[in-house]
Order: C-alpha cells, then sequence, then structure tokens
C-alpha cells in the first residue's frame, strides 16, 4: 500500500519533524473558533490528529494531537482562512 501523496509534499518534499514542536498548531483565525462552521481540518486528516470540540454560544475548538500529527500539511491546504501552520521544515534530500 502506498501513501498519499499532497500537493504539499510533491512540491515541498518530505517534511523534518521540529525536536520542540512538531505538530501543527491553530491560531484564533479559525472559522470554529469564530462560530462559523468548518470542519475542513479534521476531515482531511487522514490520521484524525485533529478534533473539532463544540463550546457553547455556536463556538468550537480545534485541537491537534502532537502525537498523531506527522505534519504531513493536509489541514494547511485545505483551510480556507489559513489558520493552520506546520513548524516543520523541508528536509534536505542532499545532506
Amino acid at each position: 500500500m502506498s501513501a498519499a501523496l499532497s500537493r504539499r509534499r510533491l512540491l515541498l518534499g518530505p517534511l523534518a519533524r521540529d525536536a520542540e514542536q512538531s505538530a501543527a498548531t491553530v491560531n484564533t483565525s479559525c472559522l470554529a473558533a469564530q462560530g462559523i462552521y468548518c470542519r475542513s481540518c479534521a476531515e482531511a486528516c487522514t490520521r484524525s490528529a485533529l478534533s473539532v470540540t463544540p463550546l457553547a454560544g455556536g463556538l468550537a475548538h480545534v485541537a491537534i494531537d502532537p502525537e498523531t500529527c506527522n505534519a504531513c500539511g493536509e489541514c494547511v491546504e485545505v483551510c480556507p482562512v489559513s489558520a493552520i501552520q506546520v513548524p516543520a521544515q523541508p528536509v534536505n534530500a542532499h545532506g
């Protein structure tokens, strides 16, 4: 079985994992956190590393499990407001 190849991985190559922070992060521009229904990131994650928890008032909290997240960037590609960042750097294939 072969792994799925995302546009990000095709263009940037495999991502290195940062020793201090290897999982993606969500910032305050997240639509779900502002009360707008959006689950794009959680639905795109093939590892189920993202969870969306409903909160009072129609808001939601998006959490990323750092143990499950492999910083592949699939969630970054589908986020309509670029609220997710992957802190890893592309791996240098020659060094």
